[in-house]
């Protein structure tokens, strides 16, 4: 099934009954039952004849639900279904603890507990715009504030909403809800409201054929933007593509949700110093899952300059391979600028997680990429950043400027 690539990755790494299930119980498909004694790929295989009899448009609609299932099943998705399944009762969590792995468990909220599904989907968005500061702006809000959640209030906020997008009411949704970012253990979880926001784009027109004619449809697409407020610390982050409405949809989850208007001071920006690592230096590790941390690349200068590399495997620190590429036994990074660096931390095995590399790159006057995708990887990080006097929070001197996590 080229046209349904979801679909088959998703049956290819499900047990083909608990597939057949799906199939039959969410989609009322007909499906014979499975013989017992073939082997698996034969069963699946059954599975994807009658898959690929259908009508395109009956597999496609099959197929969207199938990304969203997969969506749950990547680094990021395990993460938030992990935060989320302590909303299942007890006994939804008897049944839900014993699953082998992340598409069974995925599947399984799908098929058993869709609102927790579909939260978990919005806390997965939010989570993926929170790695990057281009979509972040953070805000200064009082502790321990409790988020209003009665009809009235979410009606105002929403009118409000729809009003600040230039939006009729219906075409804007918002969701609730409360949920976990897990940082990695138990005591490291971060207790979030989260306020999801879908709303639809001006109608577009575009062309296709119908009855052997071109005819021009309407095509309406709906962009998100979420909100989390987090008791502990206090600070709200609007998470946006769009950066022009992030001041204000900050201002009207404090008027509204947490009825506590916002001054509308900005969480302290980070500024990162890598120049310390010009010269060779320690990297205390301790307490942390870490196995080692090795600096991988450092550029002197810019296009014109010297850019060195160093494999992780490789035997020599990337300060003998610079002495080494340059043929100068005294060259010394130290006596330039760093314009650019990176720095690899070997995160070791931890529970089901397994041993990987972690990538920081730094580059310019204050660039940080933290190529991590787990939340845990990123507080980790962001711990031995700080520990290293790599990074620091300073006061936000620019206030038009999105703020990084």
């Amino acid at each position: 099934m080229l046209d349904a690539e979801n679909l088959n990755k998703l049956i290819s790494h499900l047990p083909p009954p608990l597939a057949r299930s799906l199939l039959i119980e969410r989609f009322k498909l007909e499906i014979p039952a499975l013989d017992d004694n073939a082997h698996k790929q034969v069963q699946r295989e059954m599975i994807f004849q009658i898959l690929t009899a259908l009508p395109l448009d009956d597999r496609q609609a099959i197929e969207r639900d199938a990304e969203r299932i997969l969506q749950l099943t990547d680094t990021v998705g395990r993460d938030v279904v992990a935060g989320h399944s302590a909303a299942l009762n007890q006994a939804e969590k008897d049944q839900f603890s014993v699953l082998p792995n992340q598409f069974e468990r995925a599947v399984w909220l799908f098929m058993h507990a869709a609102g927790v599904f579909e939260q978990a989907l919005q806390s997965r968005l939010a989570d993926l715009l929170h790695q990057s500061r281009t979509f972040y702006t953070g805000f200064v809000a009082p502790k321990s504030l409790e988020l209003k959640g009665d009809a009235d209030a979410l009606a105002t906020f929403h009118a409000h909403v729809a009003e600040l997008l230039s939006c009729k009411p219906e075409f804007v949704a918002v969701k609730v809800f409360q949920r976990v970012r897990s940082l990695g253990t138990q005591d490291q979880e971060v207790v979030l409201y989260q306020i999801s926001i879908h709303y639809n784009l001006p109608p577009e027109l575009e062309e296709c054929v119908e009855n052997s004619d071109v005819i021009t449809r309407e095509h309406v697409r709906a962009i998100n933007a979420h909100i989390t407020y987090e008791p502990a610390n206090g600070s709200i982050e609007v998470l946006s593509r769009n950066p022009q409405w992030r001041d204000s949809l900050a201002r009207l989850a404090a008027d509204h949700l947490l009825q506590s208007p916002i001054t509308g001071e900005r969480i302290p920006i980070k500024r990162y110093d890598y120049q310390s690592l010009a010269t060779p230096r320690s990297f205390d590790i301790a307490g942390e899952p870490v196995d080692w941390v090795k600096v991988t690349l450092l550029q002197v200068g810019n296009r014109t300059g010297l850019t060195v590399t160093s494999d992780v495997k490789e035997i020599q620190d990337i300060y003998q391979i610079a002495k080494t590429k340059t043929h100068n036994p005294n060259f010394d990074f130290g006596l330039d600028w760093l314009t650019a660096a990176q720095i690899t931390i070997r995160l070791r095995k931890v529970g089901h997680e397994r041993a990987h590399n972690v990538v920081i790159a730094f580059r310019g006057a204050n660039a940080c990429n933290n190529k991590a995708k787990r939340e845990p990887d990123r507080a980790l990080c962001d711990r031995l950043l700080e520990r290293w006097g790599l990074v620091h929070a300073v006061n936000d001197v620019h206030p038009t400027h999105a703020l990084a996590a």
